[in-house]
């Protein structure tokens, strides 16, 4: 799993890391990520996201927008920043399922 440090372009990355943490605000593409995520909120509950055709994850929080609410707030997206190029008549399918664990 590569970080895209600046996503607008993906020209910055970092190396993979098993386990990503955020003490504050945070908005991260991640490029080849697993096809399985595990979301710990520090509290003992655990929600494993998992996922179909998806090759990237996005993390975010609304920091600059909530700041209020910012430090319980975290979003996890399955992403694909690659194109996906379709003929006529062709289709693509990405599934996500969200479970608690």
């Amino acid at each position: 799993m590569v970080y895209a440090a600046e996503h607008k372009f993906l020209s910055h990355s970092i190396p993979y890391r098993e386990e990503v943490t955020f003490p504050g605000f945070v908005d991260c593409i991640y490029l080849g990520a697993p096809s399985e995520l595990i979301l710990d909120n520090g509290l003992g509950d655990k929600i494993a996201i998992s996922n179909s055709s998806w090759s990237d994850a996005v993390l975010w929080n609304p920091h600059l927008q909530m700041e209020a609410c910012y430090k319980d707030f975290v979003c996890v997206e399955n992403a694909k920043i690659e194109t996906v190029q379709l003929e006529p008549k062709q289709s693509w399918v990405a599934e996500q399922k969200i479970e608690l664990v």
